[in-house]
């Protein structure tokens, strides 16, 4: 039998880049006042031994310098994009951003952040989970969190980092008025959930705000509801377009239903943006609908991953007070939805 490798310590990487254990430790905690040449002393000393902190020591000293990252789906397209801001948020903070997918499923979800928590992670940043707002509010409680497309009730233990959804789905039909579109409808996401802190509830609300303020017609009916499961959203979209009420303006809470809109449309030979103006949202598919491209609403997922990071460092170094940061959405015209209906 061979004997096992002996671990490299912290006081191993000391003693190979010449200098002491406490300013490797300050290397690794990313502490103030380290200068440029000591750090790449240490740095160069931890690549050349293949040193891992001892994450279970560091647990017990108080930091595991880890984080855990929620998802509800992994086939939306326009995640990729926040946890490319998480990952740079966290970048040189030693910090190692741990992903959990619930599958938009509530028990999963709960069951994911409470293992999180189990393993001492030093906090959570939560990305629209299917959670009710006293769920996430015990969980502040708990760990420090940051939400992420998820609008906060009146609880102070979280964070969230948004963009404005009402203001965006105000701008989409504001947009189609302006177009000439008379008979605007919406495609939404049919969920479990009443809330209005999912992002989509928001989205409706500001759909119906602004149908009511811009046209005086602001009944439900006006909204159609689409689900995960792809096959059956075709379905319910094909019916929507072949209904005597077909919309002559579409808004869709999601690019990825968008898609669904442009490939029923086509198989109906509806034309778009002729007979049917769409706005999606999101800004993921721009470069899949050329010639002519997709109006959608712009909030950059980089940005919320950032800014998400951001909050979730203050937050373990101690800050008490909730922040909730709102951004603005931009709207984005492009072919879909360009019409001379005047």
């Amino acid at each position: 039998m061979t004997n096992r490798s002996k671990r490299v310590t912290i006081r191993t990487v000391a003693e190979d880049a010449d200098v002491s254990v406490a300013a490797v430790s300050k290397v690794l905690r990313n502490s103030y006042g380290v200068s440029d040449r000591m750090r790449a002393k240490v740095e160069a000393s931890i690549k050349k031994l293949g040193y891992r902190p001892h994450m279970a020591a560091r647990g017990m000293r108080g930091r595991s310098y880890t984080v855990g990252v929620l998802q509800t789906d992994l086939r939306n397209p326009y995640i990729p994009d926040i946890y490319d801001g998480i990952y740079e948020g966290f970048e040189g903070t030693g910090i190692q951003p741990l992903l959990g997918v619930g599958r938009s499923m509530v028990p999963l979800e709960s069951a994911l952040v409470n293992s999180m928590i189990d393993r001492q992670m030093d906090g959570l940043i939560l990305i629209s989970p299917r959670l009710s707002h006293t769920e996430v509010d015990h969980i502040g409680r708990q760990v420090p969190t940051c939400a992420v497309a998820f609008h906060p009730g009146d609880d102070k233990s979280y964070d969230t980092a948004n963009f404005n959804d009402q203001d965006g789905a105000h701008f989409a039909v504001e947009h189609l008025v302006a177009q000439g579109c008379r008979n605007i409808q919406m495609l939404s996401l049919e969920l479990d959930e009443p809330e209005s802190t999912n992002v989509i509830r928001q989205r409706e609300l500001g759909f119906l705000a602004a149908l009511q303020t811009l046209t005086g017609d602001a009944t439900k009916d006006r909204i159609h509801y689409s689900q995960f499961d792809a096959a059956q959203t075709r379905a319910r979209v094909r019916a929507l377009l072949q209904s005597p009420q077909r919309p002559d303006g579409l808004f869709c809470w999601s690019d990825m239903i968008a898609v669904h809109v442009f490939a029923e449309a086509r198989d109906l030979g509806i034309r778009i943006p002729e007979e049917l103006a769409v706005v999606g949202y999101d800004n993921t598919y721009d470069d899949q609908f050329r010639p002519f491209g997709l109006t959608s609403l712009d909030q950059p997922g980089q940005q919320l991953g950032l800014e998400a990071a951001r909050l979730l460092i203050e937050r373990i170094q101690g800050r008490s007070e909730s922040v909730h940061s709102v951004f603005e959405p931009e709207l984005c015209v492009r072919g879909s939805s360009t019409t001379d209906r005047q």
